[in-house]
């Protein structure tokens, strides 16, 4: 079950424990690969969902993996919120904790998709232009290749959308026939 207002309230204070800290941007990087394995490894995911495991036995299972590996700060955020009974909602947190850091950081993920590979060129320029556009420090591209589009682009961040694809032209373009 999703619970986004309670996923943001945890991130919201281990953020703000990581600046007390000085350690945000290394906290930063123990969430995203929390989000990433638990997206990734179903055992993890099962292990921290399931209803059947007591909290200490998810505890030790989250310390075996993850001690050494991330910093004192994220353990004991995320044996926390395994006491608190939370411990399914450690994705969403992870995954709210990294979305917090890049807003403040001025960092913005893209995904771009094209019938084919963009030159490094062509990237560089969109890349700069989303930059200039929406006043941020950094854009992240994440391409994508579909055929399906035949050509032009879709390019996605965050919520907004812009399809410039030919396939998109072309459907606008039956639509109206359609209608007429």
């Amino acid at each position: 079950m999703k619970e986004p207002r309670v996923a943001a309230r945890y991130a919201k204070s281990i953020m703000l424990s990581a600046k007390e800290n000085s350690s945000l941007d290394n906290v930063y990087a123990d969430m995203d690969m929390l989000h990433r394995l638990i997206g990734e490894s179903k055992d993890l995911s099962l292990l921290l969902k399931s209803p059947i495991l007591k909290e200490d036995k998810k505890q030790e299972a989250v310390n075996a993996v993850f001690n050494g590996k991330v910093e004192t700060l994220t353990l004991n955020f995320m044996q926390l919120v395994i006491r608190q009974n939370r411990a399914a909602a450690l994705g969403e947190i992870a995954e709210a904790f990294v979305a917090m850091y890049k807003a403040e950081k001025g960092i913005a993920t893209v995904h771009i998709t094209t019938a084919e590979l963009l030159s490094s060129e062509m990237k560089a320029k969109i890349s700069e232009q989303i930059k200039v556009a929406n006043n941020l420090k950094v854009v992240d591209v994440i391409e994508h290749v579909d055929a399906s589009i035949i050509g032009g682009a879709v390019i996605r961040m965050g919520d907004l959308q812009l399809d410039e694809s030919v396939k998109a032209k072309i459907n606008s373009i039956e639509r109206e026939f359609l209608n007429a």
